[in-house]
């Protein structure tokens, strides 16, 4: 017996398959470039020093002095305490606006390298899609497979990105006409902000019939009137001659 047929499928069902995995693929390093990464909360070292040196002054003042400290402060006089005291207090004086300006300066060249870093990153997965949409339009072309006008419309023809309103491209309406006044030329216009390129698409027209079909109706309509007129003198003719005969 005869092997049965299988049922007719899809054609090129696998560049099909291929062509939707590297959009996909493409779509989704896209919005990734275009999410704000997570940056690390600024480090708490300051607060901490804060605190330490709180916790180790305060037990400082309600701990008891020892015996032999205690005979020598005693022993000398207040004047003396007073200036040791404000010989001490200066260096630590000095110190404090040095380190808290060197703290600064380490805080922005850390928040600096970050934001480099996010920039690298974000064209590293701008660059992939783009060439990810390359090797999709390819794909298609070798095949020649024709490609989903929804999908056409997400994709920059001169640079391969991917459209995103108000991301990546600018969406405006325009019309030429003298102060707008004709609806029907209404346009679409895709501004992309990777290259500059301009894309137009009409808005609330009709699709417009071929240029073959319009040319091949006006040839008819013309051979239909040059047929009636061919018949109309004929009959003309023939009535002439009737009369003349008569």
């Amino acid at each position: 017996m005869a092997r049965a047929k299988a049922p007719p499928g899809v054609q090129n069902r696998h560049i099909y398959t291929r062509a939707s995995y590297l959009y996909q693929a493409a779509a989704f390093l896209a919005t990734a470039s275009l999410q704000p990464l997570s940056r690390n909360a600024p480090d708490g070292d300051g607060a901490k020093g804060l605190a330490g040196t709180g916790s180790a002054e305060a037990p400082s003042l309600t701990q008891p002095a020892r015996d032999d400290d205690d005979d020598d402060d005693a022993a000398l006089p207040s004047q003396t305490q007073a200036a040791r005291t404000t010989a001490d207090q200066q260096p630590q004086n000095q110190e404090q606006p040095q380190k808290q300006q060197k703290s600064q300066e380490q805080q922005e060249q850390q928040q600096q390298e970050q934001q480099q870093q996010e920039q690298q990153q974000c064209t590293a997965l701008r660059n992939m899609s783009r060439s990810l949409l390359a090797d999709m339009r390819a794909v298609t072309l070798k095949v020649m497979i024709r490609q989903r006008p929804e999908m056409k419309r997400t994709v920059c023809r001169y640079c391969d990105a991917l459209l995103v309103e108000g991301r990546t491209c600018d969406a405006v309406v325009e019309n030429a006409s003298r102060g707008g006044r004709k609806p029907w030329a209404d346009v679409l216009a895709v501004r992309c902000r990777t290259c500059g390129g301009v894309k137009r698409f009409a808005v609330g027209e009709p699709r417009r019939r071929h240029l073959r079909s319009r040319s091949l109706r006006v040839v008819g309509e013309d051979a239909v009137a040059g047929a009636t007129a061919a018949a109309q003198t004929s009959q003309r003719e023939a009535a002439g001659m009737r009369a003349s005969e008569s």
